[in-house]
């Protein structure tokens, strides 16, 4: 289990511009920094305002370890 943080479009279709494992990649992608990004997300996710950056929950990420074992 784990998270994707991703920009995407402000529009209904919301598609990802850029999408990494971390804020930190996530800044380093974007140019802007992981504050910057945090915060966007907290005031967007408060004020119920559609947020250019989202994080999203995944059950296995590539290059996770399986877990069965």
């Amino acid at each position: 289990m784990g998270y994707l943080y991703m920009q995407v479009t402000q529009d209904r279709l919301e598609l990802p511009v850029a999408v990494a494992g971390s804020i930190a990649e996530l800044a380093k992608m974007t140019g802007k920094s992981q504050n910057n990004i945090s915060a966007t997300m907290r005031y967007d996710k408060k004020t119920g305002r559609r947020s250019r950056y989202v994080k999203v929950e995944c059950d296995k990420l590539e290059g996770d370890a399986d877990e069965s074992n």
